[in-house]
């Protein structure tokens, strides 16, 4: 047996108030030993992208998803945020292949009522989980790399301050690009800064897609680094990166 097997098999269980307890023991304590070991996703902080919602009269809000990570339990506490909204509820009721459910994991697409959640409080694109783990903002950085005609991507460059729509997760916002050389060739790979209209929820190295027309895909990219939010117009009108620029400021310093 391997150490790591045999540190998380000699956890005891008698006196844990249940399996869910003793898992979270045996995770703590392989990280403690093997803090380089990567985070399952069922042990990481909760967190469930929102495809859609609908409101129930007298009962509060169902959003609907997929759980990226995390667990999730009936009467559990749960923040719902982003798109410059923030709001905070109980889980009353889990549904999965319209059947109540005590519990939900990584990987499950369920329903989840939100007690007092009015509709005008949650939008497709934010994101559900645990209180004070999910992070906004509206300015990136960024690794880039624009589509080749041979990708099915553009035939012509694009300069720095072009702006189409970003598609990350289960939310698309419009958004513009700030990069320090002249032009940005198809198939050539750029760090860039990304500007959004709106605060939307994102973490450290997520994927997401530039589209033309909310269909066509010209560029792809990854997170590096995301900066505190700044106050940008929704029309990028006296967008001045003289001014702007020397104002990010990253979360992570």
């Amino acid at each position: 047996m391997s150490r790591l097997a045999a540190i998380a098999h000699q956890i005891p269980s008698r006196g844990l108030q249940s399996q869910s307890d003793d898992e979270r023991l045996r995770g703590a304590t392989i990280r403690r030993y093997f803090p380089d070991r990567p985070i399952e996703a069922n042990d990481a902080p909760l967190l469930m992208p929102i495809a859609s919602s609908v409101q129930i009269t007298g009962r509060g809000t169902v959003v609907v998803g997929t759980l990226s990570q995390g667990r999730l339990k009936k009467g559990e506490q749960v923040q719902i945020k982003g798109f410059d909204m923030d709001s905070t509820s109980v889980v009353t009721d889990i549904q999965v292949f319209k059947k109540s459910a005590l519990q939900v994991v990584a990987g499950d697409h369920c329903g989840i009522l939100c007690r007092g959640l009015k509709a005008s409080q949650v939008r497709r694109g934010m994101w559900l989980g645990k209180p004070g783990t999910i992070l906004t903002s509206n300015v990136i950085k960024a690794n880039v790399y624009l589509l080749s005609p041979e990708e099915d991507g553009r035939k012509t460059a694009i300069r720095s301050g072009y702006t189409e729509r970003v598609f990350c997760s289960t939310w698309d916002v419009s958004a513009k690009l700030h990069f320090k050389q002249e032009l940005l060739m198809p198939g050539e790979h750029i760090e860039a800064e990304i500007f959004f209209v709106n605060d939307v929820p994102i973490k450290k190295n997520m994927a997401f897609t530039i589209r033309e027309g909310r269909t066509r895909t010209v560029a792809r990219g990854v997170v590096t680094d995301i900066f505190e939010p700044l106050a940008i117009d929704p029309a990028f009108r006296d967008f001045n990166l003289q001014t702007i620029l020397p104002k990010l400021k990253s979360i992570y310093s």
